[in-house]
């Protein structure tokens, strides 16, 4: 048996060769293009998931760290009682630590918050067609303009004869629409969708998942027989917020938040800087792209390079925008500075407000017959394009805030509010869970409370102690 540190990491290694880096894949059409995946796949088939659990592990060493300081701020009264001080114990850096890998050996299931990246006709055509199906089978699609993309879970299980032990990774796969991807991968893409993957990662709150992994829905995490009726039960009374949605996945969202950009001394300065200058460099990519495209020589009379370039950069800039809302609120610098970015990449940013328009035209919405396409922009998408009781109420909890989405004071509506509003209209619940006001409720005041209680079951359910020693570095 592979001996274990202090904090609980296996120090046994991973198959040779292997390293725990998700992929990213342009080119779903050869064997040389699915290569990546093929390789990272076979690799956590290979390897037992603690040993998967411990290479993660080193990698969240600063979100360990972050989430220590985070738990530690609800520490209140006699530092002496002895509550605070197994809380005090469990929320070190190095118990934290412990806790992730323990939760993986308890579970037999490690779920990773690296996010991959493929085109989506990886799914039913090509050299990697064949791990689709029962290992993907979670997901959620989201819809801008004619063109699509995926988030979800590829789950991997163990090859027993390898690993002489039944147990499973999962790992997030954002899926690209086809034709983007097309589009990208005659254009050097790589720098480009590495920033994009950073980003993501960082936003991603699937550590949190994993501390409660034996709730988690099958579909994404192997069923091994671990108990989860304790954190069943704390999943079931965590505080619903207004407009809530599930209440387990606005708690994640909504801490991983307070941890990342609301926690003080847990290096949010620097994380921010850090996003701001991927963003940057991204921008910068994908306005060399997005040129590149516009002056390609039209293929036939229907061609329109220009529209073409325009399309890649709004598809790849809103991708980027719906990650972020992932953690940070519309109104938070880092949004806004991708939402400029956007703007000055995109080739006809014009026409912004004409593909806010066209979609409701196109699913009902009928002009009155003295109208043109239309009269007043402003009027038809203050009135029409706010899709739905949320949607409004997302508006409005920002307005009261003082982001005027729907800019009503102003004919016209500006660039960042029409980007906006297809954010909100494309992952309503996302951009709901940090909107003022309304994330300002039950979840949020409490969403700290419930990560301190989650920590505290989770430890006693697998029977984790964190052990003495010097704290993580």
């Amino acid at each position: 048996m592979a001996k274990k540190d202090q904090a609980g990491r296996d120090n046994e290694g991973t198959e040779a060769g292997f390293v725990l880096k998700a992929p990213v894949v342009v080119d779903a059409k050869t064997k040389k293009g699915v290569g990546p995946l093929l390789d990272f796949v076979a690799g956590l088939r290979t390897n037992r998931n603690a040993v998967i659990a411990a290479a993660e592990n080193d990698r969240l060493r600063p979100y360990f760290r972050a989430l220590s300081l985070y738990l530690r701020a609800q520490l209140k009264g006699d530092q002496k009682d002895p509550d605070n001080q197994k809380i005090r114990k469990l929320s070190d850096p190095r118990a934290l630590s412990g806790l992730f890998n323990a939760m993986a050996a308890y579970s037999r299931n490690t779920l990773t918050s690296e996010m991959a990246i493929a085109p989506d006709s990886i799914m039913n055509e090509g050299p990697a067609a064949h791990l689709f199906g029962a290992q993907y089978q979670f997901q959620v699609e989201y819809k801008h303009g004619d063109f699509r993309f995926h988030v979800g879970f590829f789950q991997v299980r163990a090859d027993t004869q390898r690993t002489r032990e039944e147990s499973s990774v999962t790992f997030p796969l954002f899926l690209l629409d086809k034709k983007i991807a097309e589009r990208l991968e005659e254009r050097s893409p790589e720098s480009l969708l590495k920033e994009f993957q950073a980003v993501f990662t960082l936003v991603n709150h699937d550590m949190l998942h994993h501390f409660t992994s034996p709730v988690i829905n099958s579909a994404i995490a192997g069923k091994y027989g671990a108990d989860s009726s304790a954190l069943n039960r704390w999943g079931e009374n965590l505080p619903r917020g207004n407009h809530s949605t599930e209440a387990y996945e606005d708690w994640a969202q909504v801490s991983h938040e307070q941890v990342l950009i609301e926690t003080a001394g847990s290096g949010k300065k620097e994380r921010i800087a850090d996003v701001e200058k991927r963003i940057d460099s991204f921008f910068d990519e994908l306005t060399r792209i997005g040129q590149e495209i516009a002056k390609q020589k039209p293929k036939s009379k229907k061609d329109d390079p220009e529209k073409t370039a325009h399309e890649t950069v709004d598809y790849m800039g809103m991708a980027m925008a719906h990650a972020l809302s992932r953690v940070f609120p519309l109104d938070h610098p880092v949004m806004q500075r991708c939402l400029d970015r956007l703007q000055a990449a995109d080739p006809m940013p014009e026409e912004s407000l004409a593909d806010l328009i066209k979609p409701k035209l196109r699913s009902g919405w009928a002009l009155e017959k003295e109208e043109k396409y239309p009269v007043d922009p402003g009027k038809f998408v203050r009135e029409r394009c706010v899709a739905g009781e949320t949607a409004q109420a997302i508006v409005s909890s920002y307005k009261e805030a003082g982001l005027d989405i729907l800019c009503t004071q102003e004919p016209k509506i500006s660039y960042r509010g029409v980007k906006m509003l297809q954010l909100i209209n494309m992952a309503h619940e996302e951009v709901l869970r940090h909107a003022p006001r309304l994330a300002l409720g039950p979840m949020r005041e409490k969403a700290a409370g419930a990560m301190v209680e989650m920590v505290q079951i989770a430890a006693k359910t697998i029977g984790f102690k964190p052990s003495a020693g010097k704290k993580h570095s």
